[in-house]
């Protein structure tokens, strides 16, 4: 099961009683089949990655079988994606896998029982060397409090009623991140497809270094239509570490800044979902 991207800001969850709060882990997503002190760890696309954290050793309590749904993490986002499409079988360690939720146990699939139920059985029987189940609370001001104060990506939201719908996107979980808002110059455009291929595609970022840190869209149409008019062809790169496409358009003279909202640095300090918000 899939969450929804919450739009708005976690005010609007304040004092909802049928929601309950969880961090948000930023990790790789995965079901972990149980059976018998036996198992494996596979991921969305049906990858095996079981090979490539030997150091998670899940053990069930009162149970011989289970299947559970949670998150593999290893330090941050772009360590855990290494470690996913590595060929080898690791030795590193310090990985660990969130267990979210379990959707069948000893054969008796529970995915129509509610989520807070889910949960507490899991908690029952989860056990083991390197995983975890998160901390949960219906306080949602305290965890954003901690999940800002430690620089997570996000909260999410899970309806305490509600049932798992296997492979399907529902209200049922709720992501609130938590976005960054910085500037940056403007130093080029992308190469526009579809309705927009007489334009442009997406803004081309660079920091106050002049080092390119990633594309960013999210303009409506009249800005679509009108923004190339105010920007100076520069013919070439006006900008360092440039990125590796034969999509650019335009380059630009980087006299222009953007308003942008993005989640996080990423690997090389590249921006993590960036969006045009505005001119600066």
């Amino acid at each position: 099961m899939l969450a929804e991207m919450h739009k708005g800001d976690a005010s609007t969850f304040k004092n909802r009683e049928d929601f309950f709060f969880e961090p948000k882990i930023d990790g790789v997503r995965c079901l972990a089949y149980v059976e018998n002190g036996t198992q494996k760890l596979i991921g969305r696309a049906g990858n095996d990655y079981t090979s490539k954290f030997p150091e998670i050793q899940i053990r069930l309590k009162d149970c011989s079988s289970a299947v559970i749904d949670g998150e593999l993490f290893d330090t941050d986002f772009g360590t855990t994606q290494s470690r996913v499409h590595s060929k080898a079988v690791s030795t590193r360690g310090g990985a660990v896998f969130y267990g979210f939720t379990i959707l069948a146990k000893d054969g008796e699939n529970l995915c129509s029982q509610g989520e807070r139920s889910r949960k507490n059985i899991l908690m029952e029987c989860f056990h083991g060397d390197g995983i975890k189940t998160l901390f949960d609370t219906e306080d949602l001001d305290i965890l954003w409090a901690s999940v800002e104060k430690h620089s997570m990506e996000g909260v999410m939201a899970k309806r305490k009623n509600g049932c798992y719908h296997p492979g399907k996107r529902t209200f049922i979980w709720i992501k609130i991140k938590t976005w960054k808002t910085d500037e940056f110059w403007i130093a080029g455009v992308t190469k526009g497809i579809g309705y927009r291929e007489a334009k442009f595609g997406a803004f081309v970022l660079a920091n106050d270094k002049k080092e390119y840190v990633g594309c960013c869209s999210g303009f409506d149409d009249k800005i679509l239509q009108n923004a190339e008019k105010y920007f100076e062809d520069s013919g070439v790169a006006k900008i360092t570490q440039t990125p590796k496409t034969t999509q650019i358009k335009t380059w630009y003279e980087p006299k222009i800044k953007a308003k942008v909202r993005f989640l996080e640095y990423g690997t090389g300090g590249h921006l993590r979902f960036p969006v045009f918000e505005g001119f600066v």
